[in-house]
């Protein structure tokens, strides 16, 4: 519906329009366009001020240096480098309970202690959604977007293990094309005007033992991150890959290249997320 009537997605995010009347239904309408037109606004102090008079309940929204802010529970902080923002603007709630979703992370029966492996974290929410849960998996960050991953820091804290490089299937350097405001930096050319030279490295140069979960979402770029991991993918219990609509500027699929990979290395697919294009894949040598 929000792309029906062009209002914001995180108005109606965590709402089932099906079951909405029809005068609900207007109410958002014109709340939603109401909103539109505040988010059109040049000063993010002004709205920012109005989304804490309306959401002020969910917690407090906030403009540190560079960084936007969204408190929530037991004084915890989650930084974003833009106006990515306003996907928490009501809360984390619905955007935690998404991300697990969105990777099939709710299959796992995630422990504390266990190891997971974040290729393309972003600013870590997968790890924050885990914690709020109050698991605290042994976590690996993976990062090369330098805005990004400044917030990475500032959501995880006291962490040694999170990497600003990218993922591939050798060690070097090559071009990251940024889609910072969308989350959609790529080391697979989409259009991008913008660039930075980064590291990148092989995943079984690290010499993991045993990892319960790779997660791997790196925007088209997956087949040569897991052919960078190939010496330890029998260390390795499931593997969350996004192999959307995302590789170069046809905006292609990875799944036929990723599933065909990972079942010739012993791989099967557990579960299927349809609506994010996510695969979850099992080691066959899992009990």
């Amino acid at each position: 519906m929000s792309s029906l009537i062009n209002i914001p997605d995180f108005l109606v995010n965590d709402l089932n329009l099906s079951k909405i009347s029809k005068l609900k239904k207007l109410f958002l309408f014109i709340y939603g366009k109401s909103i539109s037109i505040l988010l059109k606004l040049p000063s993010q102090k002004v709205i920012i001020f109005v989304l804490n008079l309306i959401y002020r309940k969910s917690g407090k929204l906030l403009k540190e240096g560079s960084f936007y802010v969204k408190e929530y529970s037991q004084n915890r902080k989650i930084y974003y480098p833009n106006t990515r923002y306003l996907r928490v603007a009501k809360g984390v709630d619905y955007q935690f309970s998404k991300i697990l979703s969105d990777y099939c992370v709710e299959e796992l029966n995630l422990k504390s202690g266990n190891v997971v492996i974040d290729c393309g974290a972003n600013v870590g929410e997968l790890y924050l959604a885990l914690e709020y849960k109050n698991i605290n998996v042994k976590y690996y960050a993976f990062e090369p977007d330098i805005d990004s991953f400044e917030c990475l820091k500032k959501n995880i804290k006291d962490n040694d293990n999170l990497k600003n490089i990218g993922l591939s299937d050798r060690d070097g350097n090559a071009t990251l094309y940024l889609g910072t405001s969308t989350g959609d930096s790529s080391m697979e050319y989409f259009g991008s005007e913008n660039e930075n030279t980064i590291e990148i490295k092989r995943l079984d140069s690290f010499n993991f033992n045993k990892v319960h979960l790779l997660k791997i979402d790196a925007e088209g770029h997956e087949l040569e991150v897991l052919k960078g991991a190939s010496d330890i993918l029998n260390n390795i219990d499931f593997i969350s890959v996004d192999y959307g609509l995302e590789k170069g500027l046809d905006q292609i699929s990875t799944i036929v290249e990723v599933t065909n990979y990972l079942y010739q290395n012993n791989f099967h697919l557990y579960k299927a997320n349809l609506n994010r294009n996510v695969g979850l894949f099992k080691n066959k040598e899992i009990e």
